[in-house]
């Protein structure tokens, strides 16, 4: 029986984890859409940014799931009077007490893992992607091409360009 109520509950808990998560990722992605759009970088490169906040979201997110999938749980036990046969059978209240701090376990150890490990991790990698999304901006400005609303490249001559080619000389200022 405890199998059972455990199952049912990590069940109920994996899939609130995921549809919150995927909520949550979608708004954060939507929001940082204009990477691709407005600076010029690849489909993957975005996907790739943005699901390394998922470790951070999952942490976020998994007590609030532990929660929904208990109160969930222990309403479909309820509803399918499953609990009245568990407790007409002279079972001990800790047969559904029970797998249910096991999962309360299992999610605080997950938000440990994903606190020490896969957080920090995740937004160093992140770091690195965010420079080297900004060089490759800073590189595309020096050399002159730039996206314009209709979303194409120009080139446009660099400033010191534009200088030697109408013969004019800067002098330092003393």
């Amino acid at each position: 029986m405890k199998r059972y109520i455990f199952t049912r509950a990590l069940t109920a808990f994996l899939m609130t984890v995921t549809a919150l998560t995927a909520i949550v990722w979608l708004t954060q992605a939507l929001r940082d859409l204009d990477l691709v759009t407005a600076k010029g970088q690849t489909m993957l490169i975005f996907f790739s940014m943005t699901s390394l906040v998922l470790p951070t979201l999952i942490m976020v997110i998994a007590p609030f799931a532990v929660m929904i999938a208990v109160a969930h749980t222990l309403n479909s036990l309820n509803a399918d009077s499953e609990l009245v046969v568990i407790n007409a059978s002279s079972a001990p209240p800790w047969v559904v007490v029970k797998p249910i701090i096991v999962l309360g376990l299992v999610a605080t150890i997950l938000g440990a893992t994903l606190s020490l490990y896969g957080a920090p991790r995740a937004l160093g990698a992140l770091r690195g992607f965010i420079t080297q999304v900004r060089a490759d901006l800073v590189g595309q400005h020096r050399q002159g091409r730039h996206l314009h609303g209709n979303r194409r490249w120009h080139d446009i001559p660099h400033p010191e360009a534009r200088a030697q080619r109408h013969h004019a000389r800067i002098v330092p200022v003393r």
